[in-house]
């Protein structure tokens, strides 16, 4: 606080200014310098990522039908839309099948 507020006189012109000391620093010691390195790897490790599951490759149905849609800010009218949506829910039926229920997921039944 001292030196700021002195740096401030200074300024302002209300004392002589001094030339700053140079204050020590380990910087120039290169033992510190790499001790400083070590700790800072250490402590500021990035934390281990788990490895992201690859993104699943969509069908080429759908891959060519969202193709189709309007680039990004282009709009389209309504009746085109209707049919991307009714096309869109037909090939995701004819790419995905609907199934009874989960392989793994009992029966409603037997868990009454």
């Amino acid at each position: 606080m001292v030196s700021l507020f002195s740096g401030l006189c200074s300024a302002a012109g209300l004392i002589a200014e001094k030339s700053p000391r140079p204050a020590p620093s380990a910087a120039t010691n290169p033992r510190v310098q790499a001790s400083a390195k070590r700790i800072v790897r250490e402590r500021f490790k990035p934390a281990a990522r788990q490895a992201d599951p690859a993104p699943k490759a969509l069908p080429a149905a759908l891959n060519g039908l969202l193709a189709s849609l309007p680039a990004e800010g282009v709009g389209w009218t309504q009746t085109k839309r209707d049919k991307f949506v009714d096309t869109f829910g037909a090939v995701l039926d004819f790419c995905f099948p609907i199934i009874e229920q989960e392989p793994d997921e009992p029966e409603a039944d037997e868990a009454a």
